[in-house]
Protein backbone atom coordinates (compact mmCIF):
# COMPACT_ATOMS: atom_id res chain seq x y z
CA UNK A 1 0.00 0.00 0.00
CA UNK A 2 1.23 3.48 -0.78
CA UNK A 3 0.37 5.63 2.18
CA UNK A 4 0.71 9.31 2.94
CA UNK A 5 0.86 10.15 6.62
CA UNK A 6 1.09 13.54 8.20
CA UNK A 7 2.77 14.66 11.36
CA UNK A 8 3.15 17.89 13.24
CA UNK A 9 -0.57 18.22 13.86
CA UNK A 10 -1.16 19.46 17.37
CA UNK A 11 -4.38 17.92 18.58
CA UNK A 12 -4.60 19.17 22.15
CA UNK A 13 -8.02 17.82 22.85
CA UNK A 14 -9.90 14.74 23.96
CA UNK A 15 -9.16 11.63 21.88
CA UNK A 16 -12.82 11.26 20.86
CA UNK A 17 -12.87 14.80 19.40
CA UNK A 18 -9.58 14.23 17.57
CA UNK A 19 -10.79 10.89 16.22
CA UNK A 20 -14.03 12.41 14.91
CA UNK A 21 -12.16 15.26 13.19
CA UNK A 22 -9.59 12.89 11.72
CA UNK A 23 -12.22 10.45 10.45
CA UNK A 24 -14.14 13.29 8.75
CA UNK A 25 -10.95 14.73 7.23
CA UNK A 26 -9.76 11.35 5.91
CA UNK A 27 -13.17 10.58 4.41
CA UNK A 28 -13.19 13.95 2.69
CA UNK A 29 -9.61 13.44 1.43
CA UNK A 30 -10.61 10.04 0.02
CA UNK A 31 -13.55 11.63 -1.79
CA UNK A 32 -11.47 14.53 -3.13
CA UNK A 33 -8.78 12.13 -4.35
CA UNK A 34 -11.29 9.91 -6.15
CA UNK A 35 -13.03 12.91 -7.72
CA UNK A 36 -9.71 14.35 -8.89
CA UNK A 37 -8.90 11.05 -10.62
CA UNK A 38 -12.36 10.75 -12.12
CA UNK A 39 -12.40 14.35 -13.37
CA UNK A 40 -8.78 14.54 -14.57
CA UNK A 41 -8.70 16.11 -18.04
CA UNK A 42 -7.46 14.07 -21.04
CA UNK A 43 -4.60 16.44 -21.86
CA UNK A 44 -1.58 14.11 -21.93
CA UNK A 45 -0.14 11.57 -24.31
CA UNK A 46 -2.46 9.38 -26.40
CA UNK A 47 -1.62 5.71 -26.79
CA UNK A 48 -3.23 2.37 -27.63
CA UNK A 49 -3.70 -0.30 -24.98
CA UNK A 50 -4.80 -3.92 -24.87
CA UNK A 51 -5.39 -6.48 -27.59
CA UNK A 52 -8.28 -4.49 -28.96
CA UNK A 53 -5.91 -1.49 -29.19
CA UNK A 54 -8.23 0.79 -27.27
CA UNK A 55 -7.25 4.46 -27.34
CA UNK A 56 -6.33 6.01 -23.96
CA UNK A 57 -5.43 9.64 -23.30
CA UNK A 58 -3.28 10.10 -20.20
CA UNK A 59 -3.24 13.11 -17.90
CA UNK A 60 -0.63 15.84 -18.15
CA UNK A 61 2.27 15.90 -15.68
CA UNK A 62 1.21 17.56 -12.43
CA UNK A 63 -2.46 16.64 -12.91
CA UNK A 64 -4.13 13.66 -11.20
CA UNK A 65 -3.92 10.40 -13.16
CA UNK A 66 -6.71 9.50 -15.56
CA UNK A 67 -8.80 6.37 -15.10
CA UNK A 68 -7.58 3.52 -17.27
CA UNK A 69 -8.79 0.34 -15.53
CA UNK A 70 -10.46 1.84 -12.44
CA UNK A 71 -8.25 -0.14 -10.03
CA UNK A 72 -6.48 2.91 -8.61
CA UNK A 73 -9.66 4.96 -8.36
CA UNK A 74 -11.52 2.19 -6.51
CA UNK A 75 -8.64 1.42 -4.14
CA UNK A 76 -7.99 4.86 -2.58
CA UNK A 77 -8.88 4.66 1.11
CA UNK A 78 -8.52 6.82 4.19
CA UNK A 79 -8.01 4.83 7.38
CA UNK A 80 -7.67 5.66 11.08
CA UNK A 81 -4.66 4.12 12.80
CA UNK A 82 -5.59 5.40 16.26
CA UNK A 83 -7.22 8.46 17.82
CA UNK A 84 -4.51 10.80 16.56
CA UNK A 85 -3.17 9.19 13.38
CA UNK A 86 -4.53 8.20 10.00
CA UNK A 87 -3.38 7.32 6.50
CA UNK A 88 -4.64 7.98 3.01
CA UNK A 89 -3.39 5.53 0.45
CA UNK A 90 -3.83 2.71 -2.03
CA UNK A 91 -2.58 -0.88 -2.19
CA UNK A 92 -2.13 -0.59 -5.96
CA UNK A 93 1.61 -0.88 -6.67
CA UNK A 94 1.72 1.72 -9.45
CA UNK A 95 0.01 4.29 -7.19
CA UNK A 96 3.40 5.27 -5.77
CA UNK A 97 4.84 5.89 -9.25
CA UNK A 98 1.89 8.05 -10.25
CA UNK A 99 2.02 10.08 -7.02
CA UNK A 100 5.79 10.59 -6.96
CA UNK A 101 6.82 10.12 -10.58
CA UNK A 102 9.83 8.16 -11.86
CA UNK A 103 12.97 8.87 -13.85
CA UNK A 104 10.94 8.55 -17.03
CA UNK A 105 7.58 9.97 -15.93
CA UNK A 106 6.66 13.14 -14.09
CA UNK A 107 4.40 12.88 -11.05
CA UNK A 108 0.63 12.91 -11.26
CA UNK A 109 -0.20 13.61 -7.59
CA UNK A 110 -3.60 12.64 -6.28
CA UNK A 111 -3.09 11.84 -2.55
CA UNK A 112 -1.21 14.79 -1.04
CA UNK A 113 -3.27 17.48 -2.83
CA UNK A 114 -6.48 15.77 -1.65
CA UNK A 115 -5.22 15.54 1.93
CA UNK A 116 -4.14 19.20 1.93
CA UNK A 117 -7.53 20.30 0.58
CA UNK A 118 -9.43 18.20 3.13
CA UNK A 119 -7.37 19.64 5.99
CA UNK A 120 -7.96 23.19 4.70
CA UNK A 121 -11.70 22.49 4.48
CA UNK A 122 -11.85 21.15 8.04
CA UNK A 123 -9.42 23.46 9.85
CA UNK A 124 -12.27 25.74 10.98
CA UNK A 125 -13.96 22.76 12.60
CA UNK A 126 -10.86 22.09 14.64
CA UNK A 127 -9.28 25.39 15.79
CA UNK A 128 -6.37 23.87 17.73
CA UNK A 129 -4.80 22.62 14.51
CA UNK A 130 -1.43 24.34 14.33
CA UNK A 131 0.56 23.03 11.38
CA UNK A 132 0.92 20.06 9.08
CA UNK A 133 3.94 18.63 7.35
CA UNK A 134 3.87 15.46 5.32
CA UNK A 135 6.13 12.53 6.08
CA UNK A 136 7.79 10.64 3.29
CA UNK A 137 5.75 8.19 1.33
CA UNK A 138 6.31 4.57 2.00
CA UNK A 139 5.41 1.35 0.28
CA UNK A 140 3.67 -0.93 2.73
CA UNK A 141 3.12 -4.51 1.65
Amino acid sequence: MVQVTFEGVRLNTEPIVARKWLRRTLLEAETISKLSIRNSPPTGRTYLIGKGRRKHVASSPGKPPRIRSGNLWKSVKGELLNDFEGVLGTPVKYGKYLELGTRKMEARPYLVPALRKAIENNVDNFPVLQFVQFKKYKQVT
